[in-house]
């Protein structure tokens, strides 16, 4: 897991959210990926977690809102995100961890 851009404070949240078994993917995007924040900028995280319904989700959101950081941690589901927002995404967005896939 590469949290390089992720701002000290808010590393345990996505540490934690990395552990969550439907997560498969956390991708940093916004300003912080492009490398244009300044310090008070907020972290927007985009998940990829196909099996999480959107009751699931509302509670991660609520665990980002609750999180102890200095930053306000905004929260995307990939697989609700409108197209063009999600293409944006893919194309600007550093990957912070990929759940790898196992053998069967």
């Amino acid at each position: 897991m590469n949290l390089d851009r992720v701002p000290l404070s808010a590393r345990p949240f996505v540490a934690r959210l990395a552990e969550f078994p439907p997560v498969e993917q956390i991708v940093l995007f916004g300003s912080r990926a492009v490398g244009d924040n300044d310090s008070r900028a907020d972290i927007d995280l985009a998940v990829s977690a196909p099996s999480l319904d959107r009751w699931q989700f509302a509670r991660l959101r609520v665990q980002a809102f609750e999180a102890r950081t200095l930053h306000w941690i905004s929260l995307v589901h990939l697989e609700e995100t409108p197209g063009p927002l999600r293409e944006r995404i893919y194309r600007q967005g550093k990957v912070l961890y990929e759940r790898k896939a196992t053998a069967r």
